[in-house]
């Protein structure tokens, strides 16, 4: 049975807000294990691979229930993070990705803003630095761990741009961080132990998505 009225709403809200904060990896996708405050913005910065292959086709399912295309965006980069980060040459998924880097938590996701203005051209920093409100105060350890701050709309109202131009130069920086991130000086470590179970959640939320025939359709 589908879900509606006050529980839908509940569970689009909570969605909402995981995918939004602090426990969603803004840049990399794929999350966290945990919030370690009660405004979801600081992780603990392992991932694991048994969040994430529930987690993946939830959105996946969500978007259908609510046609929100948020929910479509998160399953995809969750997804799309677990192939390329989790799959293990030997075959199968590794369990987890460490939160430690070079002995300090999450140093491989965290940004200082000369890192992000280097990384970007001025178009991309302008709407990033308004949708994750970096004119403020760094919120870990003197740098920044990415939250969304405000809605994309508000953003393109800020900056005189059509939603869409927006949205394009958002991508283009996610793009560029990404790209750039494995060249990083910080490395994480995985835990090796294959995760067979997980495996199995992982192929089930990446069907749900290439099966869907109103979701590919509208896939570029």
């Amino acid at each position: 049975p589908q879900p509606r009225g006050e529980a839908l709403e509940m569970a689009r809200h909570s969605l909402r807000a995981m995918a939004l904060g602090g426990l969603y990896d803004q840049v990399g996708g794929g999350f966290y294990r945990y919030s370690v405050d009660d405004r979801w913005e600081i992780p603990h910065f392992e991932k694991m691979l048994y969040d994430n292959a529930q987690l993946l086709p939830l959105y996946a399912d969500a978007f259908y229930a609510v046609d929100d295309p948020l929910m479509r965006r998160i399953a995809e980069e969750t997804g799309a993070w677990v192939m390329r980060d989790m799959q293990s040459p030997a075959g199968g998924y590794y369990s987890t990705l460490d939160a430690d880097s070079e002995g300090r938590e999450g140093k491989f996701y965290v940004w200082s803003t000369g890192e992000i203005r280097a990384l970007l051209t001025p178009d991309e920093y302008s709407v990033v630095e308004r949708l994750f409100g970096l004119d403020g105060m760094p919120n870990f350890e003197g740098h920044w761990h990415l939250n969304v701050r405000t809605e994309i709309d508000a953003v393109a109202a800020t900056l005189g741009l059509p939603e869409n131009d927006t949205l394009a130069r958002l991508k283009s920086a996610r793009a560029d961080k990404q790209e750039r991130k494995p060249r990083r000086e910080a490395h994480q470590q995985h835990d090796e132990q294959p995760a067979p179970s997980c495996a199995k959640r992982v192929y089930g939320g990446c069907v749900r998505i290439a099966t869907r025939r109103s979701w590919r359709a509208g896939t570029g």
